[in-house]
C-alpha cells in the first residue's frame, strides 16, 4: 500500500481506493489516476466473548455473515451478500437489521487508517475522533481504511414464515385476516 500512496503523492495523480466494490458515490474508481484495489483482502475475525468483528477492507457482506452466523452474531450491513463492507460502512450501511441495530456505521467502533501523508492511525470515539466522525458516512477520501472493527449484535431466534396461495375448483382463492389477529389464513370463495 505504501508504494501506491507514495506514487500518487509523487506523480500528483488522483487516487481512488476500492475495497469490496461498493461505493454509491463512485469513490472506488477514477479517470486518469491510480486505483488501489484492496478487493483481495477479505479476512474476518470474530471474538465471540466481546462480540467484536474485525474485517479487512475487501470483505463482502457474505464474508462477514459466514464468519458471524456460527456465533449467532451479526453486523448490520446491506440487504444482499455481494457488496463490499468498506463502501457500505463508509457510506452509511442500510440493511435488514437497521431497526434493531442501526446502520453499519453505528456499529463501527474503530478503523485502522493510512492517511495521505503515510501515517497509520486508529480512529475511534477516543482516538482521532474527528477522523472517526468523517469516516462514518462523511463522504470518503479521508485515508485508506485497512481494517474495520464492529460491535456485533446477537441474532434473534430464527423465524420461519411461509405464504401459500391456491385456487379452488369452484373459484379463486383469496387472503383474508384470520380471527383474533393471529396472522393470515387462506380462504376461497366461489366465482360469481
Amino acid at each position: 500500500m505504501a508504494p501506491v500512496l507514495e506514487a500518487a503523492r509523487e506523480t500528483g495523480l488522483p487516487l481512488a481506493v476500492r475495497g469490496g466494490g461498493h461505493s454509491i458515490a463512485g469513490l472506488g474508481t477514477v479517470d486518469d489516476g491510480i486505483v488501489l484495489d484492496l478487493g483481495g483482502l477479505r479476512d474476518v475475525r470474530v471474538d465471540p466473548q466481546t462480540q467484536q468483528v474485525t474485517v479487512a477492507p475487501g470483505a463482502l457482506s457474505a464474508d462477514v455473515d459466514a464468519a458471524t452466523v456460527p456465533h449467532r452474531l451479526a453486523v448490520p450491513l446491506g440487504t444482499v451478500s455481494r457488496p463490499g463492507i468498506a463502501g457500505q460502512t463508509l457510506g452509511g450501511g442500510v440493511g435488514w437489521l437497521i431497526r434493531r441495530a442501526g446502520l453499519a456505521l453505528d456499529r463501527l467502533i474503530s478503523a485502522e487508517v493510512i492517511t495521505a501523508d503515510g501515517k497509520r492511525l486508529v480512529a475511534s470515539a477516543t482516538e482521532h475522533p474527528d477522523l472517526f466522525w468523517g469516516l462514518r458516512g462523511g463522504g470518503g477520501n479521508f485515508g485508506v481504511v485497512t481494517s474495520f472493527t464492529f460491535q456485533a449484535v446477537e441474532l434473534p431466534d430464527p423465524v420461519l414464515g411461509v405464504s401459500l396461495y391456491t385456487a379452488s375448483p369452484t373459484g379463486a382463492g383469496h387472503w383474508s385476516p384470520s380471527s383474533g389477529g393471529r396472522g393470515t389464513c387462506l380462504t376461497s370463495s366461489p366465482r360469481s
